[in-house]
């Protein structure tokens, strides 16, 4: 049997699902944001990567792979805990890891185009596509009032992601976190590819956001109260002026 034309066209399939011009990612990001009430010295491998003021965050580049991360405050250990940092099924973007060792602060990841969360950016056509693509025919019964609070909730919980209170996990899509985003930014009108950012947000605001996944049904006090937590995750976000 002529093996040949099997392993060409296997040759050919491999150079067509790896992007041109890409080289697989080699390292990660690993963002530690103290949220602890007094400073804190971060070692990793046992090797001192700096001191962490409250409130304040730093980024370190680590080479993927198994890493010991282990966090002392006055001499006495806050975290220490080993974690595997893999670039996961995108394996030509470097990941985005938060480390916050004592795991006080909640965060979400919120889009942040200004006309994102304004009731005209849900017009009756979005919300007709909407409905056909996750609410089928099972509840003919509903007004047309119950499909606009419903394609406006859906819209609301794509864009904003509450992570489990937990202190090590993976960025889904931010591209911006903690510091100041830029204003220029956010003259982006395009609701399907507007910047994002990572931010601490309050415990109210937090449960808001991860119970929203769990209604079905919102009434208009649901996407009331999420609208506002939502808003509160937005506005949290520093700005830069460009000015």
């Amino acid at each position: 049997m002529n093996c040949r034309p099997l392993l060409s066209a296997a040759v050919v399939a491999m150079l067509l699902l790896a992007p041109l011009g890409c080289k697989e990612v080699s390292e990660a990001f690993v963002h530690i944001d103290n949220g602890h009430h007094a400073a804190i010295a971060v070692y990793v491998d046992d090797v001192f990567a700096g001191e962490i003021s409250p409130g304040h965050s730093r980024r370190l580049t680590l080479p993927l792979g198994e890493h010991h991360f282990r966090v002392l405050s006055a001499g006495q250990p806050v975290y220490d805990t080993i974690h595997h940092l893999d670039s996961g099924n995108r394996p030509y973007r470097t990941p985005v890891y938060v480390l916050n060792p004592d795991g006080n602060n909640r965060y979400c990841e919120v889009e942040m185009a200004t006309n994102a969360f304004e009731p005209d950016a849900f017009s009756a056509d979005h919300s007709k596509v909407t409905l056909v693509n996750h609410w089928p025919e099972r509840e003919p019964d509903l007004t047309s009032d119950d499909r606009t609070i419903r394609a406006r909730y859906q819209r609301l919980t794509q864009h904003a992601i509450a992570h489990p209170q937990r202190p090590f996990f993976k960025i889904k899509r931010a591209d911006f976190f903690f510091g100041p985003l830029p204003s220029a930014v956010l003259s982006n009108d395009d609701l399907f590819n507007s910047p994002s950012a990572l931010t601490r947000v309050s415990a109210r605001v937090h449960k808001t956001i991860i119970d929203a996944k769990e209604i079905e049904s919102p009434s208009e006090q649901d996407l009331e109260r999420l609208e506002k937590a939502v808003n509160a995750a937005v506005r949290s976000v520093p700005i830069r002026s460009e000015h």
